[in-house]
């Protein structure tokens, strides 16, 4: 054991405590600039070799912010801005949805990401991380700041050695950096679901000029559920077919936010016809993923806002349907005819929103 200086998650304003892990870089003795000192395991440096081999070049010792975005998504952090640029909750987030995982805008503090995850269905473990999971580190646990934890991401694992190589930013300041550890030392592991998230060096480098697209289906896909009115997929104004990236046919209730986009593109479709659905659909895109991330029981820890399209309150939506708390599709519904309402499209309310910052 020695003791070791990590800078971690030290509070800044009211703001980046709620974003979830704020922090400043460690000092030049090496020493958190809050004046803590924590013990933490160590294991032997450089013994999975380095961060960029073990991701086939997708992460590089001391990329900053910048260089992250340009490389994961486009020039952009959404939906990870809900987290500051640059800490350690905001590069979990980046790296995490680069790998694969639905990772939340709202899972808190570094030290709360593991219980934020069990509630939204991940396995969370000790002692049996894989390449990709996401690391969260309780208030002291391996440098993590002693109030508000650190979060990291797995890149690589020896389970026969009983160590891992880690990704993480704001312990050297906002860039992205590396660590070996040891597997068990009271870090707590958020495993991937089934069918999410693919191994931490099948990523391939990026020139960053070019957002990565995943095959979309040619043809009109299913989204029937009991929400629904209608009978056919096509716009039967001008007999075109209009499609969703995935097939979805359930109710609504606990819907992904992939299925919930199909469920507002169906609506849109169904309900709006004076709307153009595409570029309509594209406007309520941007807007919603600002806003919640397209998650139904997304929640603002500031003004109590919720839900997909962040009603507030929340029980306004009491209106569309008494599920509104945790179905996708009545919050939507909800939401779609707020839009029509105020803004009388989308793209009104995107117009409103890049004015004022909200809708």
């Amino acid at each position: 054991m020695l003791t070791a200086a990590v800078s971690a998650c030290t509070p800044q304003s009211v703001i980046d405590v709620l974003s979830g892990c704020t922090g400043a870089p460690a000092s030049t003795a090496g020493t958190p600039e809050d004046g803590r000192q924590v013990t933490v395991a160590t294991a032997p440096a450089g013994a999975l070799g380095t961060i960029e081999a073990a991701t086939n070049g997708d992460v590089t010792e001391n990329m900053d912010t910048t260089q992250t975005m340009n490389r994961y998504n486009n020039g952009t952090d959404v939906p990870c801005d809900s987290y500051p640029d640059g800490q350690c909750t905001w590069w979990a987030c980046m790296r995490g949805r680069r790998l694969g995982m639905d990772v939340g805008r709202y899972w808190g503090n570094g030290g709360d990401w593991a219980a934020s995850a069990t509630g939204l269905g991940y396995e969370v473990t000790t002692n049996n991380p894989v390449s990709g999971a996401i690391v969260s580190f309780p208030p002291g646990v391996q440098g993590a700041d002693a109030t508000y934890g650190h979060v990291a991401v797995v890149e690589k694992v020896d389970p026969s050695a009983g160590i891992l190589l880690i990704s993480e930013m704001n312990v050297k300041g906002f860039i992205a950096t590396s660590r070996t550890l040891p597997i068990e030392s009271g870090a707590k592991y958020i495993l991937p679901k089934k069918g999410e998230g693919k191994p931490a060096g099948a990523t391939q480098p990026s020139a960053g000029t070019a957002k990565e697209t995943q095959p979309v289906k040619t043809e009109a896909t299913s989204v029937r559920g009991n929400w629904e009115c209608g009978t056919s997929d096509a716009d039967t104004a001008t007999g075109t077919a209009h499609t969703v990236a995935i097939e979805y046919a359930g109710d609504g209730r606990h819907a992904t936010p992939d299925e919930a986009k199909a469920i507002a593109r169906r609506l849109i479709i169904e309900r709006y016809k004076e709307w153009d659905p595409d570029s309509e659909f594209d406007a309520l895109i941007w807007v919603w993923e600002h806003e919640s991330g397209w998650r139904w029981n997304a929640e603002n820890p500031t003004s109590g806002a919720y839900g997909i399209p962040q009603s507030l309150p929340g029980d306004k939506m009491a209106a569309a349907g008494d599920d509104w708390r945790d179905n996708a599709a009545t919050q939507i519904a909800w939401g779609l005819s707020y839009i029509k309402q105020r803004y009388q499209s989308p793209t009104g309310a995107k117009a409103f929103w890049l004015k004022n910052n909200w809708y």
